[in-house]
């Protein structure tokens, strides 16, 4: 029931994304931070629940799909936020949540952002006039979309994969939803 460290026993989906997210962050701040805790039993998230060490039951770490980082040296968890904000962007380049964006507290925990690996990581590079062939103009939310950004392209992944998959929804409206829980 002790702490796992272990990146291996994380899902798949999220191991990638911490691999990818540690080893550009050694890259660019050579070994700035260390893994913490990986996934948790169920056991171990009512001892810290228990002991007001977290909020909730329902962890990512329970599901093995989070984790939560420190930095080397003196100071484990800085004070200046400016030193969490620069590791929570390479993080986010790795489709991985930020817990202090997600809830203003928790700045050693990042979590997937359940966006499947495999979108993300293979981009159609027609997939911009794909879907501007079938959605009509009057209804489009794409103006002037330069290709720049990562999570619209990989929003537009996830359309196309529904597209292809023959799944009757209408993209729209669960788009607009998506967006606006991503700005909270």
């Amino acid at each position: 029931m002790g702490i796992n460290r272990d990146l291996s026993s994380l899902d798949d989906d999220t191991r990638k994304k911490v691999k990818g997210a540690m080893l550009e962050i050694e890259k660019t701040y050579l070994n700035a931070i260390f893994i913490v805790e990986a996934g948790r039993t169920i056991e171990r998230q009512r001892i810290l629940f228990a002991e007001h060490k977290s909020k909730t039951l329902k962890s990512k770490h329970i599901e093995w799909r989070a984790v939560d980082i420190a930095f080397n040296g003196k100071e484990l968890y800085p004070k200046d936020l400016k030193r969490w904000q620069d590791i929570a962007k390479i993080f986010k380049k790795h489709w991985m949540n930020w817990g202090y964006n997600l809830w203003k507290w928790d700045k050693p925990h990042f979590q997937n952002n359940d966006i499947p690996y495999h979108l993300e990581v293979k981009p159609k590079w027609n997939m911009v006039n794909l879907m501007e062939k079938e959605v009509p103009k009057e209804s489009r939310v794409f103006t002037g979309y330069d290709g720049a950004d990562s999570e619209i392209k990989a929003l537009i992944e996830i359309w196309l994969e529904r597209k292809m998959n023959k799944r009757k929804r209408n993209f729209l409206p669960w788009l607009k939803n998506l967006l606006r829980k991503s700005k909270k």
